[in-house]
């Protein structure tokens, strides 16, 4: 099987390499420039071995291009990390510096700034410009007046440039790895007073005119009667501008399977790529027509991708497709879709190697080669004689092929499974063709406004109609299943035994089933190893969340959360801060309680007078009414936070070898003054990482 694969997908044999040195380059940071070297003596070698020396045997010559590809995904990478470049503008940086950037996306806003990239092209010191490279991540103040600022703007900026911070809470998600699989490892915080417009349009022609379409197709949805939710879906479906979904929608989609739908990526490409085959298939019939043919489906794809803005994932999908398209139609000789599939993902990762770390990339390959060979296969199970029932069989077998490829990473990266997808799927899929097929021609009839109206009125009638099937199957019993952890160890197992089975179901070799089966016992084993010890696990810990009290005492499978009623039940702080390190502890009973009015009593936590009592742990809240415990109780924490920090001054001198423990609502200006102050007792801060403590 493994050599007859190989002759019939030889980019397989350059992307296996290429992509385990792109992979080895990153998680080991070699970043080193004599990687270069070696895979340019190895490629010498190769060359010699197949015109200077007669290898009779094969392998020599693979082992040299294994070896030289590996050495060349390392050196792409050390090549496209700016930081790696002299002319990083990190290197010039002193402490008055001025930043010359260019505006390099549109801004995002967020609760209390307004978020963009920015492209460093000039560090200004004193009467000096260097010139220079490098991104960096930027907030704008919303008293600002960075909305008038758009992508390719020019700007001058005087504020202060700092690393992007790691991750401040256990398990939370890394933002500083992910800012550097995308070249960025600074951040500016920056306010009106400091940025000085220099120039505006210097951003690359065609991704302004993308921003440009979009904005100008958005408005013609909205010109056209469609508002509200409709047009949220609208303008996320059609154009990929989900700036506007609400974190209720999201979920909604999410929890009903059908969240790819909301998110422009390979499914849209796709749908676009086979209903313009099927639609101009006659073109073929003519002399030449298959060029003709060719020619309209690829312009018709990029003025899509242009259309959306160039959005990453689309981009990605319209580059597989164009070259699935390529080697089905012009190609003399009968292309493997496994080698298409190859090829394309050796073009993108040499424009960016970065990406085979992205989700996206994952998840959108793996879904092709998932649909590509086990679609027939699962459609095969069943005949069925009728051609509606048999059209809907065909899309819950793509839905089920993608599902099954997918899974083990979705339960990694999402830490959940939607029940009903195929269900969803049934329905989600040829509304959105008619989505797509009704938003183009609203788009291409814009201009006569009796037809567009029309057309805009049915748009929105189907929208409507698929939002409420969404929330529908949200409300189904047992929709989601949440709070799924699993290792990285244990996604590579599952598609370790994933594979065994179906190598089995092909070859029928009981050897594979039992390597399957005994990789799943396995895995059952270590998933039942990790329960008995998260049940044994007591632990506190005081979570670092800005200008929050975020303080947890856990026992098992519950969790004792004293927070502010805000904190609770803002699920986007909660998920970020908290909720992932409850899936790696299997937390299922979170219980809220409430940090203005401090009372509880059970068999594992009593909170009393401002005392709280905790598998043989103290902890006395810093309060007027508990001046007199610090004499009376041992206590192991004194727990200050924002609102009584001024306390300090009365019972400082009361302080024995007591730690203080300042929560993340006070600021680190007022924690360094009293660790200054504090002579006779030891100071915990966590206003920027959490603090932990296992209890025996």
């Amino acid at each position: 099987m493994k050599n007859y694969f190989f002759k019939n997908n030889p980019a397989f044999k350059i992307l296996i390499p290429f992509v385990l040195g792109i992979v080895f380059a990153v998680l080991f940071e070699l970043n080193h420039y004599v990687f270069f070297l070696l895979s340019g003596i190895a490629f010498c070698l190769l060359m010699l071995s197949m015109f200077l020396v007669r290898f009779n045997q094969r392998m020599d010559k693979g082992i040299l291009l294994s070896i030289a590809l590996l050495f060349f995904g390392i050196s792409l990478v050390n090549i496209r990390t700016e930081l790696n470049h002299d002319q990083h503008f990190s290197k010039f940086i002193m402490k008055d510096s001025k930043l010359v950037v260019m505006v390099d996306e549109e801004f995002q806003e967020k609760e209390k700034s307004y978020k963009t990239n920015l492209k460093v092209v000039g560090v200004v010191n004193g009467s000096r410009t260097l010139q220079s490279v490098g991104k960096v991540l930027a907030y704008f103040k919303k008293d600002s007046l960075s909305p008038q600022y758009q992508y390719g703007d020019v700007l001058l900026i005087s504020a202060r440039v700092s690393p992007v911070t790691s991750p401040s809470n256990p398990e939370q998600f890394n933002y500083k790895h992910y800012l550097k699989l995308n070249n960025i490892n600074h951040q500016l915080f920056v306010n009106n007073h400091q940025v000085v417009p220099l120039n505006r349009n210097n951003g690359n022609w065609l991704i302004k005119k993308g921003y440009e379409l979009r904005d100008h197709f958005c408005n013609i949805l909205v010109d056209n009667g469609i508002k509200g939710d409709e047009l949220k879906v609208a303008s996320a479906l059609l154009l990929g501008y989900r700036e506007m979904l609400d974190k209720d929608l999201v979920k909604s989609y999410s929890s009903a399977g059908a969240m790819h739908v909301l998110a422009v990526s390979g499914l849209h490409v796709g749908i676009i790529f086979f209903l313009l085959k099927f639609s101009l298939g006659f073109l073929k019939r003519l002399r030449q027509g298959k060029y003709v043919f060719v020619f309209i489906i690829l312009l018709a794809l990029w003025f899509y991708a242009l259309m959306t803005g160039f959005s990453p994932s689309v981009l990605r999908a319209t580059t597989m497709f164009s070259f699935v398209l390529v080697g089905e139609q012009l190609i003399n000789r009968k292309t493997s879709i496994y080698n298409t599939l190859a090829v394309s993902a050796i073009v993108l990762l040499v424009v960016n190697p970065y990406l085979i770390f992205e989700v996206g990339f994952q998840l959108s390959y793996l879904a092709v080669v998932g649909i590509v060979y086990l679609q027939p296969r699962i459609y095969n199970w069943f005949y069925v004689p009728n051609k509606i029932l048999d059209h809907a069989w065909k899309i819950t077998a793509v839905s089920l092929a993608a599902q099954i490829a997918t899974f083990p990473l979705g339960l990694y990266y999402f830490h959940q499974f939607p029940v009903y997808f195929f269900v969803s799927n049934l329905l989600v899929i040829p509304v959105a063709i008619l989505i797509i097929y009704f938003g183009v021609l609203l788009f291409v009839t814009s201009f006569i406004p009796v037809i567009a109206g029309f057309i805009g009125v049915v748009l929105a009638g189907v929208i409507s109609f698929l939002n409420q099937a969404i929330f529908i199957t949200e409300e189904l019993p047992f929709s989601l299943v949440e709070e799924i952890a699993i290792s990285r160890t244990d996604t590579y197992l599952l598609y370790v035994i994933l594979i065994s089975i179906l190598v089995f179901t092909y070859y029928r070799r009981l050897k594979y089933f039992y390597l399957g089966g005994s990789l799943l016992l396995l895995f059952v084993v270590i998933q039942v190893v990790n329960e008995i010890g998260n049940s044994r696990n007591k632990d506190f810990t005081v979570y670092a969340v800005r200008n929050e009290t975020a303080m947890e005492f856990s026992i098992g499978n519950t969790s004792y959360l004293i927070t502010s009623k805000e904190m609770w039940n803002d699920e986007n702080k909660m998920l970020f801060n908290i909720h992932h390190n409850w899936f790696r502890k299997n937390i299922t009973k979170p219980i809220f309680i409430a940090k203005d009015s401090l009372a509880f009593n059970n068999d594992h936590l009593i909170i009393q007078d401002n005392v709280i009592w905790f598998q043989g742990l103290t902890l006395l809240k810093l309060t007027e009414e508990s001046f007199i415990k610090l004499n009376q109780l041992t206590i192991d924490y004194l727990w200050v936070d924002k609102d009584n920090i001024n306390l300090l001054y009365k019972v400082e001198k009361e302080i024995r070898n007591t730690i203080i423990l300042f929560d993340s609502s006070v600021p680190s200006y007022r924690v360094k003054y009293w660790q200054k102050r504090i002579k006779n007792g030891s100071i915990l801060s966590t206003y920027d990482r959490y603090f932990h403590k296992v209890i025996e």
